[in-house]
């Protein structure tokens, strides 16, 4: 049993106190954070290409780092209750040392490759990141807690109540989470981020060897580092309440980021803004003047929470701007509720350990609701909303509530779920237009009488979950879903489109492909590789000059580009998503592949990256390769680098062209391929072709950008020219990415 010693005893452990000491101790904090949230792009910057840029990598991402939180809290916890201080620094100045072993960092790609592609990955990505870069996190999640702790048992005023280095601990995250994407990743590459965050882990190692300096210096005494006898005791009921409040935010926080990125908006390293969000509740509740206070977050969270799950039910798409600060607002509030009311439950600083311990378990369990039960159990995103309901359980209701308002908390979400059920109903049988506006219109109704009761925190959760539930019974703005799956890439959703005459495809809010469901017309392509649009072209060229019957397809969809194929060519797809190569094979949704290679004569598809794929692939084999994976949420970034364009001319023909599909809502990527073409002496055209006549509508035609890259003019004489065709690039105004340096901020549309 740990020895008990009064409070005298305990603070002249750590030896007189130093000038300064609050300060030394704030850098040495700010810096473990700093370098812990630069770390986390820096490595999903290095694993996102090779495993498809999917918004699955982050949150198996940030799985591991929870979970390695956790580990640094139970490590901090532990080792206060049975170290003495001079064994306890002494310890961790060894695990330190030992950190340095894997640095400096680095993904073996191979490895991954060789991963199987029908298999989901987040095991080995977890067990990888444990082996590279769980030691030097570890010691940087238990700093927080550690210092916090050897700071309490110093001689200093501010030493009862060391939680404002908690601030300290979250303004480093927060600004790593500014720098890296506005100073960090446009001035550094990728080679040159790694060896300076060694750098910098060196510095944060020193640091800690300075603020350890005060517990060397204790007596030779080996007591652990204890309170005296206090007046309260943590028990389970408390540590329960504290995981639900920390698992709460976690698990919205993760999914608002899938939502946003994949159902509203897929900007790149857009989740950057909801764990800035998140780390900046932290920052508010624990500061000694919050800028909020309690009472008034409490006020406006039913309000947040009401608009992110209405626009959540009716499938409203746009604006995007609109909905992405209604999700942010209701994050902010959610996580200002659940963390203000942890910051208001902290126990003295002898338990500090054991809370931010419980805060760690209680992050960790939101984020496997997310990472792994969630893909696993769901076929939807049903965590988000689950998520928002969820807070309204862990906020305490006003005053005691008699047996007539609990049976109230029941029965009035019940009717409130049946108006919002019947007037779906009715609605969809007057003909309700397919708009997700229009729809929100319709059941604002009873989101609206659910709203008066927000005074009692659960009925009015148990409401917003019944109304959720009657959402179910709209159809969305993407047609009526005949087959969804979810997987390690995403949800992909196969549909009839609202105007019932086409079957389309869409992972997230992307459309990937449709067939029309006319049999006259099923075997014509259409969408983006319509007959009509630049694609048409690219294949007219194909047919008339290149006597190379191999066809290579980056990207796979519906399959609808099979529908240039000639007799006795032979194509090869590379995709990474296997939901969408057994949805492009399976007849009773789309019909291009079977149609073009009856029982798949002169078809191959590739599972898994394309760039690793494409190395087994013999040299000049290709006359014509297409890259059809950039109008996504989140691009293979390392398919528009110096290195792979390197890739693509050795696997492409004497004569052959490579072809690049850019259409893309946030990113302007043309003038990313024309630096490549530049750098690499190679001629390029690019047509637009996004203004659609009604006959183009009508005929499933999208709006869509293509480009065409060649080794020489020759090689392109076929390719059609006009004021509205194929028309020569040159410029080239930057340089080009490259494996070391892919500056994606860059490429934003403005």
């Amino acid at each position: 049993m740990a020895q008990v010693h009064d409070k005298a005893e305990e603070r002249a452990t750590v030896g007189p106190p130093a000038s300064g000491l609050a300060l030394r101790f704030s850098t040495a904090i700010f810096t473990s954070a700093l370098l812990m949230f630069l770390v986390e792009p820096l490595v999903a910057k290095m694993l996102l290409p090779l495993l498809g840029g999917a918004p699955a990598v982050w949150t198996t991402c940030m799985l591991f780092f929870q979970a390695i939180l956790l580990a640094g809290y139970a490590y901090a916890h532990v080792t206060t209750r049975w170290l003495g201080p001079r064994r306890q620094s002494i310890a961790h100045l060894g695990l330190v040392a030992a950190s340095f072993v894997v640095l400096p960092l680095a993904i073996d790609e191979r490895a991954i490759a060789a991963w199987p592609a029908a298999e989901n990955p987040a095991p080995r990505l977890l067990w990888l990141l444990l082996l590279r870069l769980g030691a030097p996190f570890l010691v940087l999640a238990a700093t927080s807690p550690l210092l916090q702790r050897w700071f309490s048992a110093a001689r200093d005023e501010r030493a009862r109540d060391p939680y404002f280095l908690y601030v300290a601990s979250n303004l480093g995250s927060m600004l790593a989470l500014i720098a890296y994407p506005l100073v960090v990743e446009r001035a550094l590459g990728l080679a040159a981020q790694r060896r300076a965050w060694t750098w910098g882990y060196a510095l944060f190692a020193a640091l800690v060897v300075v603020a350890a300096a005060a517990p060397l210096r204790s007596p030779a005494r080996e007591a652990p580092i204890e309170a005296a006898a206090s007046p309260r005791a943590i028990g389970w009921p408390r540590r329960f309440r504290w995981f639900l409040l920390a698992a709460v935010p976690s698990s919205q926080l993760l999914g608002v980021t899938t939502y946003v990125t994949t159902d509203v908006a897929g900007v790149p390293l857009f989740w950057i803004a909801p764990l800035a969000i998140y780390l900046l509740t932290f920052i508010f509740v624990f500061a000694r003047r919050p800028p909020l206070s309690h009472p008034t977050v409490i006020r406006y969270l039913p309000l947040t929470a009401t608009l992110a799950m209405l626009t959540l039910v009716a499938q409203v798409g746009r604006p995007a701007l609109v909905l992405v600060a209604i999700h942010l607002a209701a994050l902010f509030f959610a996580a200002m509720a659940c963390h203000g009311e942890l910051a208001r439950d902290r126990p003295a600083a002898a338990d500090l350990t054991d809370f931010y311990l419980s805060l760690s378990i209680g992050g960790v369990l939101g984020g496997l609701v997310n990472a792994l039960l969630a893909p696993a159990l769901l076929d939807s995103l049903a965590e988000y909303p689950l998520a928002i309901v969820a807070t309204f359980a862990a906020i305490p209701a006003e005053g005691p509530t008699s047996r007539r308002g609990r049976a109230a908390d029941l029965l009035v979400p019940i009717g409130v779920s049946l108006l919002g059920a019947a007037l779906i109903v009715f609605g969809l049988g007057r003909g309700l237009p397919v708009d997700g506006r229009a729809f929100a219109a319709l059941i604002g109704a009873p989101f609206l009488i659910n709203y008066v009761t927000r005074r009692r925190p659960r009925r009015f959760g148990l409401g917003l979950a019944g109304l959720a539930l009657a959402g179910t019974l709209f159809p969305g703005v993407v047609g009526r879903t005949i087959f969804r799956e979810r997987g390690f890439f995403g949800l992909v959703r196969v549909s009839i489109d609202p105007t019932g005459r086409f079957r389309q495809v869409a992972h997230g809010n992307t459309v990937h492909g449709r067939q029309s469901l006319d049999p006259a017309h099923a075997k014509e392509p259409t969408g983006y590789y319509a007959a009509s649009g630049p694609l048409g072209d690219v294949f007219a060229m194909h047919a008339a000059t290149s006597a190379n019957e191999r066809v290579g397809v980056i990207g796979l969809g519906t399959g609808g580009m099979a529908a240039y194929a000639r007799r006795g060519e032979r194509w090869t797809f590379f995709e990474i998503n296997p939901v969408m190569v057994r949805v492009a094979r399976d007849p009773r949704f789309f019909t291009y592949l079977a149609d073009a290679f009856p029982h798949d004569e002169g078809l191959t598809i590739e599972l898994g990256d394309a760039r690793l794929r494409l190395h087994d692939a013999p040299d000049g084999s290709f006359g014509l390769l297409v890259l059809d994976a950039f109008n996504s949420d989140s691009i293979p970034a390392h398919l528009l680098t110096r290195e792979a364009l390197r890739l693509y001319l050795q696997k492409l023909a004497p004569g052959g062209a490579l072809v690049f599909h850019l259409s893309n809502d946030y990113l302007d990527l043309v003038p990313v391929v024309s630096d490549l073409a530049a750098d690499a002496g190679l001629v390029l055209y690019v047509r637009d072709d996004t203004t659609l006549t009604r006959a183009d509508v009508a005929a499933g035609k999208l709006a869509s950008r293509w480009a065409v890259l060649a080794r020489d003019e020759a090689d392109l004489r076929a390719l059609p020219r006009s004021e509205r065709g194929f028309r020569r690039t040159r410029t080239a105004r930057r340089a080009p990415w490259t494996d070391d340096d892919t500056n994606v901020v860059g490429a934003l549309v403005p």
